[in-house]
């Protein structure tokens, strides 16, 4: 706790973002009960995004290939292509809601990259409530969906 106040106190954000998120996902990894079970069969795997924001991803005008996402609840990170560039982070997961920490990108020059800014955007520190709905994974903040995922094979 003392490192929290001292790292809160050099506004170093960064830093007490990173330690605040290592206390949740460890208390997430131990406390079963309360947070539910972090190798959530139904989380873990390929997931390509197919809606961001409300707009569908339109995957002829991304540079490849759409982004796509990989979760490793149990392990509390994820992996994935932002339609550009290679993107992974730290997450944890409750019974019902997914929270994301800071997003690590290459920086690889591309035409397009809207949707990927987007998606970075919307995946750092952010923390959304989800649902699964046959092969897909919504995740949504204040009863509004704001993303959606498709369960996809390797």
């Amino acid at each position: 706790m003392i490192v929290i106040v001292r790292a809160a106190v050099r506004r170093d954000l960064n830093k007490f973002l990173e330690i605040v998120n290592h206390f949740i996902l460890k208390k997430s990894d131990t406390d079963s009960t309360e947070t539910g079970n972090l190798s959530n069969p139904h989380l873990s795997g390929n997931w390509q995004v197919i809606q961001l924001g409300g707009k569908a991803i339109d995957a002829a005008q991304m540079a490849g290939r759409p982004p796509a996402l990989e979760f490793f609840p149990a392990e509390g990170y994820f992996q994935g292509y932002g339609g550009c560039n290679r993107i992974s982070g730290k997450m944890g997961a409750t019974a019902n809601t997914l929270y994301f920490g800071m997003v690590r990108s290459t920086k690889m020059a591309c035409p397009e990259l809207e949707t990927e800014s987007e998606l970075l955007h919307a995946l750092t520190n952010g923390s959304y409530d989800y649902a699964f709905d046959e092969q897909q994974l919504v995740l949504s903040k204040e009863g509004e969906t704001r993303m959606v995922l498709r369960k996809v094979a390797r």
